[in-house]
């Protein structure tokens, strides 16, 4: 049952500090991703400036008195993404060479890492099948957790899949994050694909791996 105080809509442009805020705080296995990479700027821009900037229209947020605490975006058709999306990167790729992001000690193992295992293993994310057309991201602050927000924003997302007709939808964790992976299985998600994260790593230097799970609409 979801806590009286929470409040799903649909993302507004007012919205944008936030949603970069809250990746930024949860962008490492729900935690906060300085200790990995400190350059929150670039960070925000690779993971979310898509969705607020481009394309905002599947996209909601999770209000607690006023204050959003979560987030939701997606896209109906990740071929779309996909397309579209490299010149976001490409952006942020020049923002971050500005910046001097791979030189810094505090982003650069993780930026040498990403290019080197990349490069030594060729990892293939983002498509798994036309059954699973559409993806989603979702972030929630600690204080967000564990009251139902995070089932009032994928319930919000699959009625408007599903309103459009979408075969289905996947989307991607850690296998590392437990709890993340019982929520999604709680859900309906199942597992689809798991492989290394490419410049994940855990506290013990330990590889991080992708896990995608998906949800047949139809």
């Amino acid at each position: 049952m979801s806590d009286q105080w929470l409040i799903c809509r649909k993302y507004e442009p007012n919205d944008r500090a936030a949603v970069r805020f809250i990746c930024c705080e949860t962008g490492h296995l729900g935690d906060p991703i300085d200790p990995y990479f400190s350059d929150r700027e670039v960070f925000a821009d690779f993971v979310t400036r898509y969705y607020t900037d481009v394309d905002s229209a599947w996209s909601w947020v999770l209000e607690d008195r006023g204050e959003v605490v979560g987030y939701l975006t997606g896209c109906p058709d990740s071929k779309v993404y996909a397309a579209k999306v490299k010149k976001v990167w490409a952006l942020v790729a020049t923002k971050a060479l500005a910046r001097g992001v791979p030189l810094r000690p505090s982003s650069g193992r993780l930026t040498w890492r990403l290019l080197w295992d990349v490069a030594r293993e060729r990892p293939s994310f983002g498509h798994y099948g036309p059954e699973y057309p559409a993806h989603l991201h979702i972030n929630l602050l600690p204080q967000a957790r564990g009251r139902g927000g995070g089932r009032m924003l994928i319930d919000a997302y699959l009625a408007a899949l599903r309103a459009a007709s979408i075969r289905g939808v996947f989307l991607e964790t850690s296998c590392e994050n437990t709890r993340a992976v019982a929520f999604f299985r709680s859900m309906g998600f199942a597992p689809l694909h798991a492989a290394p994260s490419p410049g994940g790593r855990l506290a013990d230097g330990g590889r991080i791996h992708v896990l995608a799970m998906g949800m047949r609409l139809r």
